[in-house]
């Protein structure tokens, strides 16, 4: 057996650091530690293959055919084996041309200037094995070469990005039919493709770019967002979640910060006595006046206070500081109120919501007897937001099969993408220089 490479480009995301009740030094600490982490070289292979493992083979010789036989099944980009290699052509024995051949298609090999590799593009090729069938071999080898190295992905993991690359079409086809954006379609694909980037997948960045510029062309001059062929979704909703869905985009790209500073200005005409953002929406289980709101609104100034010092690392604006603050004090867990009435300011976890160490074990007790015990856990957008809320925790989830409602829509579909890459996905893995639109698939 022998552990062979994974050779891939990554980036590190900027990811928003978390809000802190302390002091500022805390938050400048915390961005700098980013920023530098964001300018470090990227030159570690065994850090890159440590985010989903390195392919282990074993390799089995039968007359001139060489089978691999991998422990999983993995989506192969290329592969570059040795031109001099004891293991793979035996003793004094050099190979200039192979044929790789995965899943029933054959793939020919090129060789490299100096003659010591062979590269062979498989362009996605996915198979749990592949034979090697060398074509031209001399006797003149020179020194043995390094090991195969591969250029893959985990065919799960590849799976994932190709659902989130078909979800974001279909997501940018309903906005561009429909001459608006659905706050149950482009925010849940908006948090998925948060969770993915932070789990190392490859996001389709330039569909997400296109969703997010025409949700900030759609935007009033005013401000606000409506849509006078739906009157009964108000004005404030999808304001507050046209501003969440670009403050959750502007991780990846800062475009959006004009258009979140414009809904910043609308906010304090629309506190309620209590100085909370008032709710003109209602729609459950998600969608409940002012828990929902207050994680908009958490979202939105979170992003704002920190671009606030990103050309002065010592300047932040104290105003949103402190707004932030009282967001999270209207946002303590209720232990009297059904949890999926809770869960969505919940999952704004740091930004907004902080667990207490006295409430985690009636939180996670009230989680696991949602998704076992009631109809609401069967909801795909509860069920994926329960999942990810346990996974914070470390929590194993039930065991045996938990109930699901059959997925009837565009945004069940996303949520349903979401819980797969909570489920699927190690949380250290960094995020790819590599998005999905360009991957020849």
């Amino acid at each position: 057996m022998e552990s062979a490479k994974i050779i891939k480009s990554i980036t590190v995301s900027l990811q928003l650091p978390r809000a802190r009740n302390g002091s500022m030094l805390i938050c400048f600490i915390l961005i700098l530690a980013v920023l530098l982490t964001v300018t470090q070289p990227l030159s570690a292979e065994a850090e890159i293959a440590d985010i989903f493992g390195s392919p282990v083979y074993e390799l089995i010789a039968e007359e001139d055919i060489l089978t691999m036989r991998f422990k999983q099944s993995w989506s192969f980009d290329s592969i570059d084996l040795p031109t001099a290699s004891q293991e793979l052509w035996g003793d004094d024995r050099l190979c200039l041309t192979a044929v790789i051949t995965i899943a029933g298609r054959g793939f020919i090999s090129r060789l490299n200037h100096d003659k010591t590799r062979l590269r062979c593009n498989l362009y996605g090729a996915t198979g749990s094995q592949l034979q090697i069938r060398p074509i031209f071999k001399t006797g003149k080898a020179g020194q043995p070469g390094t090991p195969p190295l591969f250029v893959a992905t985990p065919a799960r993991i590849r799976h994932l990005e190709d659902e989130l690359k078909e979800l974001a079409d279909s997501v940018l086809s309903f906005q561009k039919r429909n001459n608006c954006f659905s706050c149950h379609t482009a925010l849940p694909l908006a948090i998925a493709c948060k969770a993915a980037a932070a789990s190392g997948l490859h996001i389709p960045n330039t569909t997400l770019n296109q969703i997010g510029s025409e949700i900030a062309a759609m935007q009033s001059y005013d401000g606000t967002y409506h849509f006078p062929q739906h009157p009964d979704y108000g004005v404030i909703a999808p304001t507050l979640c046209a501003g969440t869905i670009m403050a959750i985009f502007s991780e990846f790209s800062g475009q959006y910060l004009e258009h979140l500073h414009k809904i910043k200005l609308l906010i304090p005409d629309w506190l309620d006595d209590e100085g909370l953002v008032k709710s003109d929406f209602y729609f459950r289980p998600l969608f409940i006046g002012h828990k929902t709101n207050i994680l908009f609104e958490a979202m939105i100034l979170q992003t704002l206070y920190l671009y606030s010092a990103s050309d002065d690392p010592e300047v932040f604006d104290d105003n949103l500081r402190q707004r932030l603050n009282q967001l999270r004090q209207a946002a303590a867990f209720d232990p009297t109120e059904p949890v999926h009435r809770q869960i969505l300011s919940m999952a704004g976890t740091p930004v907004l919501f902080q667990f207490s160490s006295a409430d985690r074990p009636l939180i996670v007790k009230q989680l696991l007897h949602l998704l076992k015990n009631e109809p609401e856990g069967e909801r795909a957008d509860i069920r994926a937001l329960a999942i990810y809320l346990l996974s914070r925790f470390s929590q194993d989830l039930p065991a045996g099969p938990l109930k699901r409602r059959p997925l009837q829509n565009l945004g069940d579909r996303i949520w349903a993408c979401f819980e797969q890459i909570v489920i699927s996905l190690p949380t250290r893995a960094k995020n790819k220089k590599q998005t999905a639109d360009n991957i020849e698939q």
